[in-house]
């Protein structure tokens, strides 16, 4: 007897499932967590409210969830995208990527429980300074708490023997970031449930001024048979630094509360 829980198709367990299917002398079944009487309603109801529908299906109704086609299957143009306007009483956040061509940031706040993104940035052949820069010139003296790519805590010899993080810091940023880098289905995880929770919420606004973190969202598609997306694709980079934020919200690292109905994640 095998037994296991969904983590999407393409693994042992799901060719094992889909086999005993049409095997003789094989039979298969299949139990949801949500039927089995050790989970209370409200902690249901708390799970739709901080999962995106796929993840809530396969942690809770034992589904395997496909990973073809669009990985932020449920962004949505007409109701992800819409006029962002800065609040003088919020912090600004900014997720950024390291990569010199492009150097991807967006800069947003958590209006509510809203994350709402204001702004992009999108460099050519460009390093950390230079992005630092760029964001400074728009943002002269803001705060701006920086959630950025982990691994930028490596000094490098390029940089005068400093790390991207300490330049970012260097330019006033406050960094928030773990010492190891975050799971890639996490990070994929935390913006399917700003783009649409279980509850049918969307909590991602996007002004229409940034278009290529809008046609990152649309466009980005996982690699054949993998569950990451396929490495040759431009759209990677800008849906990473939104990845970035998206994890530093729902992970903690705001150095603030946000209240009874904080972001948590599960099934991790």
């Amino acid at each position: 007897m095998f037994c296991s829980t969904p983590a999407g198709g393409g693994n042992f367990s799901a060719e094992l499932w889909e086999r005993a299917k049409s095997t003789p002398g094989w039979d298969r079944w299949s139990f949801k967590s949500v039927d089995g009487g050790w989970i209370s309603p409200e902690f249901v109801d708390e799970a739709k409210a901080t999962m995106d529908p796929s993840l809530y299906r396969q942690e809770f109704e034992a589904s395997i969830e496909s990973l073809l086609g669009a990985i932020y299957a449920d962004f949505s143009r007409a109701n992800n995208v819409g006029a962002g306007h800065y609040d003088p009483n919020e912090p600004l956040l900014m997720g950024c990527d390291f990569n010199r061509n492009p150097m991807c940031a967006c800069v947003g706040q958590l209006q509510g429980e809203k994350l709402v993104i204001l702004r992009e940035f999108v460099l050519i052949d460009a390093d950390t300074r230079m992005l630092a820069q760029e964001v400074r010139r728009a943002y002269p003296r803001m705060e701006i708490i920086c959630f950025p790519d982990p691994t930028g805590s490596r000094s490098q010899t390029s940089s005068m023997g400093l790390s991207d993080h300490a330049i970012l810091r260097q330019s006033g940023f406050k960094v928030k970031a773990p010492k190891a880098p975050w799971a890639i289905r996490d990070k994929y995880a935390a913006v399917r449930m700003f783009i649409r929770d279980a509850q049918n919420r969307r909590k991602l606004q996007i002004d229409p001024s940034a278009k290529r973190l809008v046609r990152s969202l649309a466009s980005l598609e996982y690699a054949p048979g993998k569950s990451v997306a396929d490495p040759k694709s431009d759209h990677g980079h800008m849906s990473d630094a939104l990845g970035y934020m998206c994890l530093g919200i729902a992970k903690g690292l705001l150095p603030y509360k946000l209240g009874v109905s904080s972001f948590k994640m599960y099934g991790n």
